[in-house]
């Protein structure tokens, strides 16, 4: 119904060109009155409620949710920042107590959901089912500590400090402004809400918080929901429309490279640190070491301890991510540009500094270990995982980034201290920083606080090629879900070939939301939950997999259109429309992921450590419109015209 539209259009458009297209799209459906929706009010709780939902999982979810009041109400300013202090960063009341403390949860947190009527306040969190009574017990333990013992002003003002950070991200690319725009009117009838909401934010004080916490957060109105195995009875925001930018490539005198891209449009920074690691390191040092180095690096350092370390950096409003990857180590973190000196400062000294406690290596290891049990419980994850042992035999793109249980029982800080000692140093890393900065004082303040770190040897992780399966390998597993996965996997590129651009073009041809795949079996066919095509990339050759998740009766079928379809893209070229489609939608993706700091400073890290250059994103929207048809078939011929393949059929035990 046209009176129940509201369009928005955010970006780089000429409202003059834009209007006419608008009319013409919009002009035919007549003007009518459409029926409201009524929305009952729901009945006043007046008791406890519980639901199990059995689901074979090593990880139990756990939730605690109470009623709140919609988002337009005077309340949800508070009840937002009551949700910030209990489960919202590292140094937040439950992550601090119930995963580092005592180590009773996998993972915590709180948030609130307020549409136009009335919403939840939630805490979930990942468990182990024989937790979860005491789980329990802890975050009323927590909540009764702040309804009787108050919340110091410097707690509160670091909360609305991230509040408010949240909101200037959500701004970041047209996507978030559009939407931004959208919801408002949508939810509240009024396009300014942000802006009233952070007015609202900034004046919230202690005894609002606690005003709240009594009313809401109370056991008559709780609703808890476990889903897991059943082991028993159970302020105002500008935004610069000028955009300066300025790009300066560096080398500290330590040889440690520094990107910089100033970007003044919003008052933030995005800082990544990378260095080379992953599955080839891993090969070397014990498989799943860099992942578990990544979960512990906020742990501590020889300066501070972790508790100290997540309320510095949340205080700022700002964020560090630590992350192993199949190829690197990375360190990713944004702050407001005016907090830039103390962001890096606390950056480095994760990044120089981390002693990994035994304690907490203790809790992430056992996380880690849970999460590693928990992937073979998916059909499809199963399948990804045997299709990477029979294809790569030992090489070490055969294991799981998350790596072998065995392995990961046997760490402690000493293996860690030496695999940190071997990969972060100054000749084995990138820092990639963007936003509103200057770049001279930025290079400067590096210099200063990764002077010390370590030169040590460059790392060459170039490995020997896989040895590929002579004929093709076929591989049948029986599961105990009742999925059932069709699965083909080829060897793939590694990170610098020439044909990547090429074969982004035919993963989006194959496996995109219109691709070949999508509307032979699961539109026209309806024989598949999901399809999908992805690409494993590395130092040195990765893979390529295609895959269907459907029904035990469908299998066959399913194989015979799979297969089909990839001996098609071998034998045939594709339509210029079709191509010309998949070409489109590639560039749209690069372009629209590159709008925040954060994934540009990340994205830039990691293809100058891959030795691409900073430029390389840029240059591969060139080579994707240079594609052609020819281009198409002859890669698809050069990958998948071969025996050297896996195919993978996960199969249900259950009728």
């Amino acid at each position: 119904m046209p009176d129940n539209i509201f369009l928005v259009i955010s970006g780089d458009v000429s409202l003059e060109k834009i209007r006419p297209k608008i009319q013409e799209f919009f002009e035919k459906p007549s003007r009518q009155i459409s029926q409201s929706i009524y929305v009952p009010q729901e009945p006043i709780q007046l008791g406890r409620r519980y639901s199990f939902v059995n689901f074979t999982n090593p990880i139990t979810r756990f939730w605690m949710a109470w009623k709140i009041p919609s988002i337009t109400d005077k309340d949800t300013a508070a009840i937002d920042v009551m949700a910030v202090i209990l489960g919202q960063g590292r140094s937040s009341r439950l992550f601090r107590s119930l995963k580092e403390e005592l180590g009773l949860v996998h993972s915590i947190n709180a948030y609130s959901y307020t549409p136009s009527y009335a919403g939840i306040f939630a805490i979930g969190a990942g468990i182990d089912s024989s937790n979860k009574h005491v789980v329990e017990q802890k975050v009323f333990d927590i909540l009764n500590k702040v309804k009787n013992e108050g919340i110091d002003e410097e707690e509160i003002q670091k909360a609305k400090r991230i509040a408010l950070v949240s909101q200037l991200e959500s701004l970041l690319t047209v996507q978030g402004q559009a939407s931004d725009i959208g919801s408002n009117w949508s939810v509240t009838r009024n396009v300014n809400f942000t802006k009233e909401y952070i007015k609202r934010i900034s004046m919230v004080a202690t005894e609002d918080v606690l005003d709240v916490a009594k009313r809401y957060l109370i056991d008559d109105t709780l609703s808890v929901v476990e889903v897991g195995n059943k082991k028993e009875s159970s302020s105002e925001v500008f935004i610069n429309r000028g955009i300066k930018k300025k790009i300066i490539n560096h080398s500290l005198e330590n040889g440690l490279k520094v990107y910089i891209e100033e970007d003044h449009r919003l008052p933030l920074m995005s800082f990544s640190t990378v260095f080379k690691a992953g599955l080839f390191a891993d090969k070397l040092s014990g498989n799943g070491m860099t992942q578990l180095l990544s979960r512990v690096l906020l742990k501590g350092t020889k300066n501070f301890e972790a508790d100290q370390i997540a309320l510095k950096i949340e205080s700022l409003g700002g964020s560090v991510l630590p992350v192993g990857g199949n190829n690197s180590l990375s360190i990713n973190s944004e702050f407001l540009s005016n907090d830039f000196e103390e962001g890096v400062k606390i950056v480095s000294d994760i990044t120089l500094s981390s002693i990994f406690p035994d304690r907490d290596l203790k809790i992430e290891k056992s996380t880690l270990i849970a999460e590693i049990r928990e992937e073979i419980e998916s059909p499809l994850s199963l399948a990804v995982k045997t299709a990477r042992e029979n294809l790569f035999g030992q090489h070490a793109h055969s294991y799981s980034r998350l790596g072998v249980v065995d392995d990961i029982e046997g760490y402690d800080s000493l293996s860690l201290k030496n695999f940190y000692s071997n990969y972060v140093n100054s000749r084995n890393g990138v820092i990639s920083l963007c936003g509103a900065v200057d770049n001279k004082m930025a290079i400067d303040k590096i210099e200063e606080f990764y002077s010390g770190i370590k030169m040590g040897d460059k790392v060459d992780p170039m490995l020997c090629e896989p040895q590929w399966p002579i004929k093709t390998k076929e591989i049948e597993i029986s599961h105990h879900k009742e999925q059932a996965v069709f699965l083909v996997a080829y060897p793939g590129l590694r990170l610098s070939d020439e044909d990547r651009s090429v074969m982004a073009i035919i993963e989006e041809i194959a496996g995109g939301m219109d691709g070949l795949l999508f509307v032979r079996i699961r539109e026209n066919l309806g024989l598949a939950y999901y399809v999908g095509m992805s690409q494993m990339l590395g130092y040195s050759r990765g893979n390529i997999l295609f895959y269907v998740g459907t029904t035990k009766e469908a299998l066959p079928k399913v194989q015979v259109e799979l297969e089909s379809i990839i001996e098609s893209l071998i034998s045939e070229k594709i339509g210029e429309d079709i191509l010309s489609r998949a070409k489109n939608s590639l560039i749209g993706k690069y372009s629209l992921s590159r709008q925040s700091y954060s994934s540009r400073s990340q994205s830039t890290a990691l293809n100058i450590l891959y030795g691409l250059g900073g430029d390389y994103d840029q240059n591969s929207i060139q080579q994707i419109k240079e594609v052609d048809s020819d281009n198409v078939l002859k890669c698809a011929k050069k990958y998948f015209n071969t025996e050297s393949k896996v195919i993978v059929r996960i199969i249900p035990s259950v009728s």
